[in-house]
């Protein structure tokens, strides 16, 4: 973090280049910079302490390396360089004369053994710090603007069903059958499908379906209805075109009632072969995901995912969840869900750090069995995020945003990552890019503090307000009000400033 990002001032790139001049310090020395044993005291050797001499922990070094690193590294930005280009014809100027053997370590030594290898290690450091350079401008140069996304995803909602029977033993089928049919239409590569989070707020039988397609920027809604009698279930599956209001598909299946994994197969082959070609989108013969191989254990994975997230329910879904995995380890939905259900209960339960670490491991489980679990891996790069594990949550959510262009979920993730890096404007980025896909999902509210640290506070409220009405947005807001205030002020002192200068001129 640079000096004027501990102190709150409007930052530009170069900010980023005392960042990157941290980490060619850490490169040439193994150390870094600014350390200490708590964040005040880091923060404070930012703005007051020079670092120890990278030639003194390394003594191979090239002298003029050490310079480029401490003109990276000036606490005051105006002596800083000034674009990353500067930096790097140093560096190519400095790579030029270590190759050529014209370089000299920064403290004159007598010849030792170690000489030649040492200039040879030096020249391979060098050589890995320019084609850093050209990696960090070939990155500004591609991404200026926000993402262009692909204009033919097709972002598609499936709301919970209802039960019109008398059976309300079944109920946890009205989440639990839409979730199934969401995660098959997952795989397809063109659709963008909307999260749980966003679609469970229209749960009712009157539910204005153009409304809540406008509302969630869908072009096609997926519903349906069940009962049982007797032994029994029947299952009704519809796909309505949300712009002119009208059903492009129906289907209905009928199964046992306690067969649960046959009504699997039927929903999903049916929704395959029918619904995905309906909605426009294709889907490979080994795009399905993995399938569950005992009743007992998808029954309880079933019932779990239309338990609340509340501390009491969540505990008793990681029962149903961890005896699942127990009976049957290679379904990797329920090794996503526990991994869930275990974050929720380290953060908002009593888990603490023991159930943080399972979480870690359960979303790695799942992905180990299907790597094209997207909640899996978007909540493991931000766990990593969390704890500071920058380099392995970049990595992940790069490799996301890249594979899964679509999924809202994999931008937002990227976008997580880089607002913790201090890339605040890509981060702002990757933030619009997934309220474009996603435009009602309240998980995205987060992305307000990245616009509130740029002074963008417009930008922010918009975030603020996916979760309007929560005391998540209630305790947001006074900070958003207090930087226009703020930036109100500084505006006016601007003007008074701007014409105290016109009138000495005059």
């Amino acid at each position: 973090m640079s000096p004027e990002q501990v102190r709150a001032k409007e930052l530009d790139a170069r900010t980023d280049l005392f960042s990157f001049g941290a980490v060619l310090y850490e490169m040439g020395t193994g150390s870094l910079p600014f350390r200490g044993e708590s964040s005040g005291v880091i923060l404070k050797a930012i703005l007051d302490a020079a670092p120890t001499p990278a030639v003194r922990l390394n003594p191979d070094l090239p002298a003029e390396l050490e310079r480029i690193i401490n003109k990276c590294l000036e606490k005051d930005r105006n002596l800083r360089y000034q674009h990353a280009s500067e930096m790097r014809a140093d560096l190519q100027r400095l790579k030029r004369d270590t190759e050529s053997g014209r370089w000299a370590s920064a403290t004159e030594s007598a010849p030792s053994p170690r000489k030649k290898p040492s200039r040879w290690v030096a020249a391979g450091l060098v050589g890995v710090i320019v084609a850093t350079v050209f990696a960090l401008l070939f990155w500004q140069s591609r991404h200026r603007g926000v993402a262009s996304l692909d204009a033919n995803a097709r972002p598609i909602a499936v709301l919970p069903f209802q039960n019109v029977g008398s059976d309300n033993g079944t109920d946890f089928l009205r989440l639990a059958l839409p979730d199934e049919i969401a995660n098959t239409l997952s795989y397809v590569p063109s659709f963008s499908i909307r999260p749980f989070a966003t679609t469970s707020r229209y749960n009712g039988p009157n539910v204005d379906l153009q409304q809540a397609g406008r509302d969630m920027g869908v072009i096609s809604i997926v519903t349906g209805h069940y009962h049982t009698e007797g032994n029994q279930l029947e299952v009704t599956l519809e796909a309505v075109d949300v712009a002119n209001n009208r059903s492009i598909w129906r289907d209905t299946i009928n199964v046992g009632a306690s067969d649960k994994i046959a009504m699997r197969e039927q929903i999903t082959s049916r929704v395959r072969q029918g619904l995905v070609p309906v909605l426009g989108g294709s889907l490979g013969s080994g795009e399905a995901g993995t399938r569950p191989k005992s009743e007992e254990a998808y029954n309880l994975f079933l019932r779990s995912v239309a338990m609340p997230h509340d501390p009491g329910p969540n505990k008793e879904a990681i029962k149903m969840l961890e005896r699942a995995v127990g009976i049957d380890p290679s379904y990797a939905p329920t090794w996503e869900a526990l991994g869930q259900r275990y974050y929720f209960y380290s953060i908002y339960g009593a888990g603490g750090e023991e159930f943080y670490e399972r979480s870690n491991a359960a979303f790695e489980r799942a992905l180990a069995i299907d790597p094209n679990r997207v909640l899996a891996a978007t909540s493991l790069i931000t766990n990593r995020v969390e704890r500071s594990e920058l380099g392995r949550a970049y990595d992940a959510a790069k490799e996301m945003a890249r594979r899964r262009f679509q999924s809202a979920d994999a931008h937002f993730s990227l976008s997580y990552v880089l607002r913790y890096a201090g890339m605040l404007q890509q981060s702002a980025q990757e933030c619009n890019s997934a309220r474009q896909l996603d435009p009602a999902n309240f998980a995205f509210r987060s992305c307000a503090w990245a616009f509130l640290e740029m002074c963008q506070t417009d930008h922010a409220m918009v975030f603020v307000h996916l979760d309007s009405g929560s005391e998540w947005a209630a305790w947001v807001t006074p900070y958003v009000y207090l930087a226009e205030v703020t930036l109100s002020r500084s505006e006016k002192l601007r003007t008074i400033w701007e014409r105290l200068q016109c009138i000495t001129a005059s």
